[in-house]
C-alpha cells in the first residue's frame, strides 16, 4: 500500500512518470525506499527548500506507522538514455 501512494505522488508530480522506479531494501521492521526519478524531474520531486520532498515522506511514513512499518524514503536521479 505504502509503494503504490508513493508512485501515484511521484507520477503525478514529474513530468517523465514512466520513468519513475521505486525499489526496497527491508529488514523486520524497517523499509528503505528508493525513488529514482530523470534527472530533469529531481528537482520537481525535491521541490524548493526540500518541501515536497518532505511532504512525500510525511504522507509515506503516516501510511506505513498504520501498518506498523518504519520506513526511509531516499530520491536519486537517473540520466535519460
Amino acid at each position: 500500500m505504502v509503494n503504490d501512494l508513493i508512485l501515484y505522488l511521484t507520477r503525478k508530480i514529474v513530468d517523465r512518470p514512466e520513468e519513475v522506479v521505486l525499489s526496497r531494501e527491508s529488514s523486520d521492521r524497517e523499509t528503505i525506499w528508493k525513488l529514482t526519478v530523470n534527472d530533469e524531474d529531481l528537482g520537481k520531486i525535491i521541490g524548493r527548500k526540500g518541501r515536497v520532498i518532505r511532504a512525500l515522506r510525511v504522507v509515506a511514513n503516516t501510511c506505513a506507522h498504520m501498518e506498523g512499518k518504519i520506513i526511509h524514503l531516499e530520491v536519486e536521479g537517473k540520466s535519460p538514455q
